[in-house]
């Protein structure tokens, strides 16, 4: 998908009113369909609160909304319509079969917070999120995951988008940067999680 990412920054600025609208359309479009560059436009629309051309706080909401609402519909979608989602022309267009292979395997070593942790790894959080529909997970546990997820990572482009502004190269560095340590802080608690859990279950 071809998209001129400084046309539409052009478009927003210039129509301010528009940029609340597309933060919602944006994020439907990341999580539906996901070669859609919807990490770089979230930083945009934080760029543009920076200039005070929106207001930063009803966007990031937006956002944060917007994206866990059309997460948690993904899930649903695969949680109860698996079959359909299988085999559809949709599902083998945009998200690769293979990735489904390992899934059951990571969850049961990770748990629901494998959802957390695929929402920092570039191009499998929706597989992810199908995947915990089509093999039936808790569906509870998965819908916290996404808001925890959404929240974190969401945040953290909206604020490297203020913090870079229009340098492109200072804004991927920064998104590639923050996402490697959230991340890696993310691998931590997991593992400290699981340590602990060993050690209870000792005593």
């Amino acid at each position: 998908m071809k998209i001129n990412i400084w046309d539409i920054l052009l478009i927003l600025k210039n129509n301010p009113q528009i940029a609340y609208i597309y933060a919602i359309i944006n994020s439907f479009f990341q999580v539906f369909f996901p070669p859609y560059p919807g990490d770089t436009i979230i930083a945009l629309l934080g760029y543009l609160s920076y200039l005070k051309i929106t207001k930063g706080g009803v966007v990031l909401s937006l956002i944060i909304l917007s994206t866990f609402l059309s997460s948690s519909l993904l899930l649903y979608l695969s949680y109860n319509f698996s079959a359909l989602i299988e085999n559809s022309l949709y599902f083998q267009r945009f998200f690769n079969l293979r990735q489904l292979e390992n899934f059951e395997k990571w969850y049961k070593k990770i748990g629901p917070f494998f959802i957390v942790i695929s929402k920092f790894i570039p191009g499998i959080n929706s597989i992810v999120i199908i995947a915990s529909g089509l093999f039936k997970i808790d569906i509870k546990y998965s819908v916290i995951s996404i808001g925890i997820a959404t929240i974190i990572h969401n945040s953290m482009l909206f604020i490297a988008g203020r913090i870079a502004g229009e340098n492109i190269d200072l804004l991927k560095s920064l998104i590639k940067e923050y996402t490697s340590y959230v991340l890696l802080g993310i691998i931590l608690i997991t593992l400290l999680y699981f340590l602990l859990k060993r050690y209870i279950n000792k005593e």
